[in-house]
């Protein structure tokens, strides 16, 4: 009987209890990543006690660090105090009461900023390379990447050469966007490595005295570029060489400087450029013009008869100096004229030798230098007959004759015995 009778009183119980029914819930389309998310879930009607519990993805979801809930008789507050991109999913909220379940679910969009997982850096290759260039990039929803070339052309989602060359040089741009987030973009360059060349120099004449400079410029060649600049094949830096030289180094050219230009900075130079993939050289002759200078200035001489004599006649010039004697007194030297010679030499020098010579300097820019000297013949004092026996008688005159030649004036003295005789004359 007591059973009956409670049966009875839980059916009425049971069957006078109303299932719980949740209000739709509102939620923002989506979350950006770092902020906080709160959802609620709310009983519009059912009998209390009501159970609430939450889900994500259909597991079960409890309180941590991130997660907080809070939950009262027929509202339950659901918070993600900072959304991360993992996050994102399914949300239910389930009510449950002795007569009934409900739920609601909602979606959480993670909204990710764009970033750079892979971002672009300019590229230099080397010739004939196979080059790929990276470019990748996270956000939620997931973006698209493409390239576009400088000149706007799309290019696609990949920058590959399978052999770079020397036309695929210039300016590319990686843009990554998902239409929500403001598109991500970076322009980089792709340059390709080319060894050096120098351009062609012709000959160069210089005015002695000048300041003048040598130009190296290299037409192509990537970056940095290293100079150096010699003379005959040596480094211009050794300390042989005049100290009127200055190089000055910049991006594309060196400029080597000569100040108070020199005959001895005459000869052959040679810019050297290398860089990282190859090498060049060019060489420049370098010709000085000077009008012609003494080196050795020839000088009036006097010589004796019958002696051999050298006359020096030296002088610098550029282009070189040609350099011959000439007699001012006959239109030739007959056998002592030396033709082009610098020095002029007359053997057993006799009278007719004496007299004005003339070292004349010339080259082939017509410059001339001259100079006249006089060679003087020295005739030395001698006795045509040295020795003499006159026999003359006591008491008679006796003519005693001495004849001298030389140069004048000359002077005679008579000696008797080793005496010198005063009265003189002959």
């Amino acid at each position: 009987m007591k059973l009956v009778i409670f049966l009875s009183f839980f059916i009425v119980i049971c069957f006078g209890q109303e299932a719980p029914e949740i209000s739709p819930l509102a939620i923002t389309d989506s979350f950006s990543e770092g902020t906080k998310f709160l959802t609620t879930c709310f009983v519009k009607k059912g009998s209390k006690p009501i159970f609430f519990q939450w889900l994500k993805n259909g597991h079960v979801l409890n309180e941590d660090e991130d997660i907080k809930i809070d939950s009262l008789e027929d509202v339950s507050l659901f918070t993600i105090k900072r959304v991360k991109p993992n996050d994102a999913g399914n949300y239910t909220c389930v009510a449950r009461n002795a007569a009934g379940t409900d739920t609601w679910t909602v979606v959480l969009n993670v909204k990710v900023p764009l970033r750079w997982t892979k971002e672009p850096q300019d590229i230099i290759a080397s010739l004939g390379k196979k080059v790929e260039v990276e470019c990748e990039a996270f956000g939620v929803p997931k973006p698209s990447v493409k390239w576009i070339s400088s000149k706007g052309a799309l290019i696609g989602n990949k920058l590959a050469f399978n052999t770079i060359e020397a036309t695929d040089e210039g300016s590319f741009i990686c843009l990554a966007e998902n239409g929500i987030d403001e598109p991500l973009k970076k322009t980089i360059s792709v340059r390709v490595n080319n060894a050096p060349r120098i351009i062609a120099s012709a000959h160069r004449v210089f005015e002695s005295g000048s300041n003048d400079r040598i130009l190296c410029a290299v037409e192509k060649g990537t970056q940095p570029l290293y100079f150096e600049w010699k003379k005959d094949g040596i480094p211009i830096s050794l300390s042989s060489f005049p100290n009127n030289y200055e190089i000055v180094d910049k991006a594309e050219m060196s400029l080597l400087h000569i100040n108070n230009v020199k005959i001895e900075n005459e000869g052959n130079y040679t810019c050297s450029v290398k860089n990282e993939v190859g090498f060049d050289s060019v060489t420049v002759l370098l010709t000085v013009k000077m009008a012609p200078k003494w080196a050795k200035e020839p000088k009036d001489i006097t010589v004796t008869i019958g002696e051999s004599v050298s006359i020096e006649c030296d002088a610098i010039a550029s282009p070189k100096p040609i350099i011959y004697w000439r007699h001012l007194n006959t239109n030739d030297l007959n056998t002592n004229e030396i033709t082009k010679s610098k020095v002029l030499k007359i053997n057993a020098v006799k009278k007719s030798d004496g007299g004005k010579y003339e070292c004349v300097v010339s080259n082939k820019n017509g410059d001339l230098l001259k100079k006249a000297i006089s060679v003087i013949v020295s005739v030395p004092a001698k006795f045509e007959e040295k020795y003499a026996l006159i026999n003359a008688k006591s008491g008679e005159s006796a003519k005693l004759s001495c004849n001298a030649i030389g140069d004048k004036p000359l002077s005679v003295t008579w000696i008797k015995e080793s005496r010198l005789d005063k009265r003189g004359g002959e």
